[in-house]
């Protein structure tokens, strides 16, 4: 994959600073490779099947980036780049690469098409992790029963289809910054002397140290998971879903922890496997054949799913004096919650003219955020900082329905999340002249309680608050897509070379309904492409 990514200030538009332009280049190439080996052989009513793989997976990226000040002309944007004289010109190049190796087995048995077994276990080797635990091994087990094929069900006149599942297993994950086992570098500027002629600093160009330690033993990520299952079709399959109940601890988390720079050579950030969590949900799918005619029909198709996580324990050294697991605050994770749990101050809105000695209390005045005083002691403190909610749904879900009459066949499909709380990132600071989301910001003559005011000094800008103000709901229903299409009857192309023609009109993300109106929409954020309305219209010709 190759992306290009150009802009340029005009002088005229940037505040009188000099224009500048700037081109960046990217590519990124993944290498797969997977050499499969399959076995089937039948034994009567006994059936083995077996599967050996071995594959490897490289992906390199790089990019380059051209930064210019000065350019002599307006007319030729970016492209008149190369014309900058040269100590107005800075070069950046960047690179990532990493690689993954593995080897799979399985095994399969079945009986009588009414008991299975398959067992299974991986081997994989990542490029993420040093030398110390660059391998993991990975094995899981599932087992099925398809109760209708047994004598009890087989005259069920209900029952068409039932089948019971379980499955246990682990799974590793090395999603992870590359090479951040080793300690980090940044590029720095040491001066080594003065010129003699000019006076200027002599720089020297080298690498020191940055932000984040090494860790030699960072290891796999694994998450053990429990399934429980069951498959049905019902009433001439009229009505068929699916059941799933599952739990899934996951251990050695992959993440950074915050460490105190001063006794730790510099270093704030230590790349390290972080205790455990908790997850447990359910997810059902349902399908009903709710009319079916000789020239109309209409399908209903719906899931619903939930899923509650929480934080079990930290490192090791994270417990109490009775060795109970205790929180790490500093991170924001908690025992019993979600790991992307919001733990700020609560935003209760605006002080208003006329509160002038309530607001004084706190240090405030009229226009300034009011944060609730969740301890009661007339003080605003880190102590007031409370859960806010987290990314992860309460629960979420999707219904679709499909109609067909004569051919004309339309589709519509909602979903909906509900249960999100993110911070808005895309609400600005609004201290400068920048083009930002307009909000609905308090002045004397708009005394709102929805944003604070702004202009230099404001909550928004940064400090204790910024972040709490911008913390909304962002639970949604989305009218997903809307399909309508129109297949021409065989008996009008008797005379024609065509044996089908269908015509459509798709649209795609066609309406959201939601709190979270501020951001192109609440599944987007910053530096993620933003989900896009599509209108599609096509014809589909069978020769």
């Amino acid at each position: 994959r190759e992306e290009f990514f150009g802009r340029f200030w005009s002088s005229d538009y940037n505040d009188g600073n000099p224009s500048q332009a700037e081109i960046r280049e990217s590519k990124g190439i993944t290498y797969l490779m997977d050499n499969i080996l399959n076995y089937t052989q039948d034994f009567g009513v006994h059936s083995v099947t077996a599967t050996a793989v071995f594959g490897f997976q490289e992906y390199d990226f790089q990019q380059s980036t051209t930064l210019a000040e000065q350019i002599p002309t307006d007319l030729l944007g970016y492209n008149a780049i190369g014309y900058a004289v040269d100590e107005n010109i800075r070069y950046d190049w960047a690179r990532d690469d990493w690689g993954r190796i593995y080897t799979v087995g399985r095994l399969g048995y079945n009986y009588d098409d009414r008991y299975s077994l398959t067992l299974t276990v991986r081997r994989d080797g990542s490029s993420r992790f040093g030398p110390n635990n660059r391998f993991g091994t990975f094995p899981s087990a599932s087992v099925a029963w398809n109760l209708h094929k047994e004598n009890f069900l087989r005259t069920s006149q209900a029952i068409d289809f039932l089948k019971l599942r379980l499955s246990y297993g682990i799974l590793g994950n090395d999603r992870f910054p590359t090479y951040y086992y080793r300690a980090g570098t940044n590029n720095v500027q040491v001066a080594v002397g003065t010129d003699p002629e000019t006076g200027e600093q002599i720089l020297f160009n080298g690498f020191g140290l940055a932000s984040n330690a090494s860790n030699p033993n960072l290891k796999w990520e694994t998450s053990k998971q429990f399934n429980a299952g069951v498959d049905f079709g019902l009433f001439s399959n009229k009505v068929r879903g699916s059941i799933d109940v599952y739990q899934t601890n996951t251990s050695d988390l992959l993440l950074f922890e915050s460490i105190i720079g001063v006794v730790n050579n510099g270093f704030t950030q230590y790349p390290s496997n972080v205790g455990e969590t908790e997850s447990k949900g359910i997810d059902i799918g349902l399908k009903v054949n709710v009319i079916q005619r000789k020239d109309f029909f209409w399908d209903i198709s719906a899931n619903w799913a939930k899923d509650v996580n929480q934080i079990v324990r930290l490192s090791s050294t994270d417990v109490d004096a009775e060795g109970n697991p205790i929180n790490n605050p500093a991170n924001g994770w908690f025992i019993g919650q979600d790991i992307r749990e919001i733990y700020d101050y609560e935003y209760l809105g605006v002080w208003q003219i006329g509160q002038e000695d309530e607001a004084a209390k706190f240090g405030a005045v009229p226009g300034d955020p009011i944060i609730n005083d969740v301890d009661g002691d007339g003080v605003i403190t880190s102590d007031d900082r409370t859960f806010l909610g987290n990314p992860t749904p309460d629960w979420y879900g999707g219904i679709n329905s499909t109609f067909n009459y004569k051919g004309v066949e339309l589709s519509i499909l909602f979903e909906a999340v509900q249960g999100v709380t993110r911070v808005n990132n895309y609400i600005g600071g609004y201290s400068g002249r920048n083009n930002q989301v307009a909000i609905n910001y308090w002045t004397p003559d708009n005394p709102t309680n929805e944003f604070p005011r702004v202009g230099p000094g404001n909550a928004l800008a940064g400090g204790l608050f910024a972040d709490a103000i911008k913390v909304q709901d962002a639970s949604f229903i989305a009218l997903r897509n809307v399909s309508l299409g129109y297949t021409i009857p065989s008996s009008v192309l008797e005379k024609v070379p065509f044996s089908n023609i269908s015509l459509f009109v798709r649209g795609n993300n066609l309406k959201y309904w939601t709190d979270f109106v501020h951001a192109f929409s609440p599944e987007s954020s910053i530096g993620s492409y933003p989900i896009t309305r599509t209108w599609i219209f096509g014809a589909r010709i069978t020769l």
